[in-house]
């Protein structure tokens, strides 16, 4: 099972000053400031708590973040200006700790919380929602999913301005699905559960993001000893459910071993990191297509993993909410953000020739193959040429 812990969670705060948020196990849970390129002072958060916590920025951009402490109490952190308020949400029976996978979201006027409990009765393993407007006032709970706790199950959240996304990753008598339910935030209503992606054997990895009303998913199979990325869409917050465009292969190769969705001002970035290269390929009309992949960089020994990153800009009314790849060197790190990602995107739709500008590029001729999943026949194979990339060096 893929099982979704980030090193650090990355926050654009409302004085849009970056934050990142991490765990050590001398000092539990702290931030750090970035200022004029430099992280600052390590700032503990709350030290007695398990390695696992999420954070948010909510819709008034306060900073809200969720961990679990040693008693296995779910506790709710909040930043209002430059302290911490806390609150304890759940007291955990002290004869049994058992580790609880708690996320939150926000909606407009509420903060959703999502956790995973087992019914001791019938051993069921359940994925609960809650919400509130004041934390003394709890709206009934809703039972978003139930599974045999012998199987496993395993879930992850990304959000928009419009809708949240829960991605579900199960396995059931050996074969592994991905699910997903959507909230609705105007309706204020979860819509029904849609299947992914099934298959018989584990995924590699995934990535999701949510771009107003279409959840975009990055998914690596194995098919045929190979390792396959495919890519969907699908369509939410509609009166009647459109259903999910065709798989796309965007690569295969005998190894690929992470993925990240991404989107930013209105391109739609798939990233990956294959054989020490990553690479990637972008779609200009929210997913119908994409440009052909190229390679960005090859690394040499330290491979870049994956944080998590959020922002709300209140004036566009935009929730950012994506992974992305960072680099940790000598306790320094490098981001992968999609500012430096997207820096100059020229589109020549007429000739359907894209131009793009990179740094650090390394060029290379790249032989793949597009098709659909459900006709081989109708496989196209694609020669890829260089592109010209530059990017700002900046961080963030």
């Amino acid at each position: 099972m893929n099982d979704k812990k980030y090193d650090y969670f990355l926050v654009r705060n409302k004085m849009k000053n970056l934050l990142r948020f991490s765990y050590d196990h001398r000092l539990g849970i702290y931030y750090e400031v970035l200022i004029n390129g430099k992280w600052q002072k390590k700032e503990v958060i709350y030290k007695e708590s398990f390695e696992n916590f999420y954070v948010i920025e909510d819709f008034n951009k306060n900073i809200n973040l969720l961990c679990q402490d040693v008693s296995g109490d779910i506790i709710l952190c909040i930043l209002d200006g430059y302290e911490w308020k806390y609150k304890t949400l759940f007291y955990m029976k002290y004869n049994e700790i058992m580790p609880v996978e708690a996320k939150i979201f926000c909606s407009k006027n509420n903060i959703h919380l999502l956790y995973n409990l087992i019914n001791e009765s019938n051993t069921i393993e359940m994925i609960i929602h809650q919400s509130y407007k004041e934390l003394s006032d709890w709206l009934p709970l809703d039972v978003l999913i139930n599974i045999d706790c012998y199987s496993s199950l395993s879930y992850s959240i990304s959000q928009s301005y419009n809708s949240c996304v829960i991605l579900i990753n199960s396995m059931v008598y050996g074969i592994y699905k991905l699910s997903s339910r959507a909230f609705n935030i105007s309706k204020n209503l979860w819509e029904k559960e849609m299947v992914i992606y099934i298959s018989r054997m584990p995924y590699k990895d995934f990535s999701f993001c949510v771009v107003e009303n279409r959840s975009h998913y990055l998914i690596v199979t194995e098919e045929s000893n190979l390792n396959v990325l495919v890519y969907q869409y699908r369509d939410i917050l509609t009166d009647k459910q459109i259903e999910l465009q065709k798989n796309l292969i965007l690569f295969e190769d005998e190894e690929v071993d992470s993925c990240v969705m991404l989107t930013l001002d209105n391109v739609l970035w798939a990233l990956w990191i294959s054989d020490k290269k990553l690479y990637g390929c972008f779609s200009r009309n929210n997913g119908q297509d994409f440009s052909d992949p190229i390679v960005y960089k090859i690394f040499d020994n330290i491979i870049p993993t994956k944080a998590h990153y959020k922002e709300f800009i209140e004036e566009e009314k935009i929730y950012i909410d994506n992974e992305i790849y960072i680099i940790n060197n000598n306790m320094e790190v490098d981001l992968f953000l999609h500012e430096l990602l997207v820096a100059q995107v020229a589109l020549d739709i007429d000739s359907n020739k894209q131009h793009m500008k990179f740094k650090d590029i390394v060029y290379e001729n790249i032989n793949i193959n597009h098709k659909d999943i459900e006709d081989r026949s109708s496989e196209k194979k694609l020669s890829i040429k260089n592109g010209f990339l530059t990017i700002n060096s900046r961080e963030l």
